[in-house]
Formats: structure tokens, sequence, C-alpha cells
């Protein structure tokens, strides 16, 4: 049951993390339009997009940091949780 259970949250966090890659190439593209308008090369538009990457992760873990704290720690507990079932033939 334990093992059913962390498969579950496992296939959905599989899922969450492919539609949020899905999410920043979709980003991605529609920010290269008005760049490459302004007739910027490819490796200057990715050295933008990086960048402005980078602060927005900054800006999401100062605002979110509990959150993803405590998200971490769940997974970790789950993650244990699942090691003892399966040591112990739960």
């Amino acid at each position: 049951m334990v093992d059913h259970a962390f498969r579950d949250v496992m296939i959905l966090l599989s899922e969450a993390v492919d539609f949020f890659v899905a999410m920043l190439v979709q980003i991605e593209i529609w920010l290269r339009g008005p760049l490459n308008s302004f007739g910027l090369p490819p490796k200057i538009q990715s050295v933008i997009l990086i960048f402005g990457a980078v602060a927005l992760i900054i800006v999401v873990l100062k605002a979110l940091g509990g959150v993803i704290r405590v998200i971490l720690t769940l997974f970790l507990i789950c993650l244990a949780i699942h090691m003892l079932s399966t040591q112990l033939r739960l």
C-alpha cells in the first residue's frame, strides 16, 4: 500500500515537472520573438534569457522559500517511510 502511494506521488511529481518544463519552453519561445525582432543574435538572446531566469529563480526562492522547504521535507519523509517499509516488509 505504501509502495502504491509512493508511486502515485512520484508520478504526480513527474507530471508536474513535465508541465513546468513545457511552460518554460513556451515562455522562452514567446520571449525570443521580440528579442529576434530587435536583431539580437541567438547567443545574446540566450544570455539575456539565462540572466532573466536566474533573477526569476532568486525571486521565487525568496518569496516561496518556506513552501519549498515544507515540500522538500514532506518528500524526504515519504522517501524515508518508503525505505523503511521496504526494509521491514510492511
